[in-house]
């Protein structure tokens, strides 16, 4: 997984000699266009700032959905809970990429950019499995902040109270310090997007954990700012007018194999033995 950066140079993408990087933003390249502002977090594979040549899936989606509009594209680096609020506050024009949980007072087009599943991770050696919420009444486990997990967990019919659970701020650190308590056996198990964990693994060169359960599939957004204007009003009639059309293009079935892109089933959608329960 790369790493988030305090502070990080604004960046725009481009397409040179075929390959997708991020230079410095140093204007528009054409009177014409705009500049749309963009929020986003470290959260490889989707989204992956230090590596240009492979910026992750998500930004190659936005940048092809926008090549060959009036929108030049700025991408910021910050803290979840901060890009989340800078465009809540029409600081930046968009969010890459909420469900809409997570930012439920940003404006959405009609249909998803893709799907995020959350799973439960666990050590290699643990004999912990998920056989419904009771299984996380004995030791706390560890979730992310601002994230609906703690509404999904008031769903269910066992209540999980706060001291259940560790809660800790996302950023690039989130997956070590989970693997951290889980080691010190503070916690049986932690919750994260299949797909970032499986990509972490892979970046560190060790394996320390497997996937249990996964519980919950949120669809994945561009999240515009609330604040209207014509620039967000433009901004969605392109995304509602071209992203149906390319979802099912070649390209975008490409760039989900590149990634390795997975979308497990989830606990409740597949039967289970009395030895599951």
């Amino acid at each position: 997984m790369g790493f988030y950066k305090p502070v990080l140079a604004s960046l725009t993408l481009a397409l040179v000699s075929g390959v997708l990087i991020a230079s410095p933003v140093t204007g528009n390249s054409a009177s014409s266009q705009h500049t749309l502002y963009v929020s986003a977090i470290d959260w490889c594979p989707q989204i992956c700032p230090t590596t240009p040549d492979k910026p992750g899936y998500l930004v190659e989606m936005i940048d092809d959905l926008f090549r060959e509009s009036e929108f030049q594209l700025d991408f910021e680096y910050v803290p979840w809970s901060r890009a989340i609020y800078r465009v809540k506050t029409g600081q930046t024009d968009a969010l890459l990429s909420p469900s809409k949980e997570e930012a439920p007072d940003l404006r959405y087009h009609l249909e998803p950019l893709s799907y995020q599943t959350h799973c439960f991770w666990k050590l290699k050696d643990s004999d912990w499995h998920f056989k419904g919420l009771e299984s996380l009444t004995s030791k706390p486990f560890v979730i992310y902040r601002d994230h609906s997990y703690v509404s999904f967990f008031a769903s269910g019919k066992v209540p999980i109270n706060s001291d259940h659970y560790f809660e800790i701020s996302y950023d690039e650190r989130y997956i070590p310090r989970a693997i951290q308590l889980l080691e010190a056996k503070r916690a049986n198990t932690f919750i994260f997007t299949v797909n970032s964990v499986i990509f972490y693994q892979q970046m560190q060169k060790r394996q320390p954990l497997v996937v249990d359960e996964c519980i919950k599939r949120d669809e994945l957004w561009f999240a515009l700012s609330p604040k209207p204007s014509h620039k967000i009003d433009a901004i969605q009639a392109h995304l509602d007018t071209s992203l149906g059309s390319y979802k099912k293009t070649e390209r975008y079935r490409a760039l989900l194999n590149k990634y390795n892109v997975i979308l497990p089933a989830l606990y409740n959608e597949r039967p289970h033995t009395e030895n599951d329960r």
